[in-house]
């Protein structure tokens, strides 16, 4: 599998000066397989890159579905759909699968962030692609060749209904875990969800000295737990603090890596443009 990152940062994007290396663009990460399966992992501002690039993108994939896997509905996950471009082509084909809130389903949450007073492109009714909203039900599913499972998050916040992803293909796999705060000790569960994987791209929110509780995220000693719990080869840091400047991103890295063993975990940090094999 490939995967490739269009935007590495959380909350909002930042552009600018103190951005240059990592990028300032919020969440967006493709993987797609030898047979151009295409997943589109988080929706952020990086959707907007993946929209201008879609084009020079081989013509098969272009022409063929893309699934949205989104790991929790905020704004930040989902504030590049509106300016996604292909959304504006008639024959692209597009399905999402993401968790609602309370009684709203996910594409009743998007229907609301792109109410008129709020995006000129008042609702999704303005889309002319073909979308489809598959309900989540936690039961593993394939697209084109890649299978895909998820696993709920566990939140001390009503409001956070994140999900982590694992896509595997080829006898290869990664899991997808932008967003969690850890209660306690590393969930049983959650090591199970990720044994085995060749890659985990993991939330590098907060330094531990920054780390507050309540927020949803998690100090970066955890991450790199993790991965070590899981045995996992390699740890990509992600979705990182919009106030964190290129020099404070190379401070985390280095911190990260002076946590774990060289020989049995190689970690490194995501930025855009960035292209990865599994």
């Amino acid at each position: 599998m490939r995967v490739h990152f269009w935007g590495v940062r959380g909350d909002i994007a930042a552009p600018g000066p103190n951005t240059l290396r990592y990028g300032g663009h919020t969440l967006c990460t493709t993987v797609s397989d030898d047979h151009e399966s295409l997943c589109i992992l988080d929706a952020g501002t990086g959707l907007t890159a993946l929209g201008k690039a879609w084009k020079k993108l081989k013509p098969s994939r272009a022409q063929k579905q893309a699934i949205f896997l989104i790991s929790h509905n905020n704004w930040s996950h989902t504030q590049g759909i509106g300016f996604f471009s292909p959304f504006f082509t008639r024959g692209n084909c597009f399905e999402f699968y993401g968790c609602g809130r309370d009684k709203l389903d996910f594409q009743d949450i998007l229907e609301a962030q792109l109410t008129p007073s709020l995006s000129p492109l008042q609702t999704l009714d303005h889309l002319v692609a073909d979308l489809y909203f598959r309900k989540p039900d936690g039961k593993p599913f394939n697209w084109g060749n890649i299978q895909i499972s998820t696993w709920s998050v566990p939140t001390l916040n009503a409001c956070f209904l994140p999900l982590a992803y694992r896509l595997s293909s080829n006898g290869r796999s990664l899991v997808y875990l932008p967003r969690i705060e850890y209660i306690g000790q590393i969930d049983k569960e959650l090591v199970s969800f990720c044994n085995g994987v060749n890659m985990i791209i993991h939330g590098a929110y907060y330094t531990d000295k920054d780390y507050q509780p309540g927020n949803g995220h998690s100090p970066i000693n955890v991450a790199v737990e993790l991965a070590l719990q899981t045995q996992s080869p390699l740890l990509v840091l992600y979705y990182y603090n919009p106030a964190y400047k290129d020099e404070d991103i190379d401070q985390l890295i280095a911190y990260s890596r002076s946590l774990a063993n060289p020989n049995k975990l190689e970690i490194i940090g995501a930025r855009e443009g960035l292209d990865l094999e599994v």
